[in-house]
């Protein structure tokens, strides 16, 4: 685990994405593509803050 530096503090962030959905319904369609989107965002935000 790497920890970031500022000038007055020393952290590390961890995500974790729960979805919580009644009677286990799927969250996301595979057919909208939603999937493939979400993926490929996840993707993106997590290069642009070096997660």
């Amino acid at each position: 685990m790497e920890y970031r530096k500022d000038p007055h503090r020393v952290y590390s962030l961890i995500y974790h994405l729960i979805f919580v959905v009644k009677y286990r319904q799927p969250v996301f369609i595979e057919e909208i593509g939603i999937i493939e989107a979400l993926k490929t965002k996840i993707i993106e935000l997590s290069e642009n803050f070096e997660v």
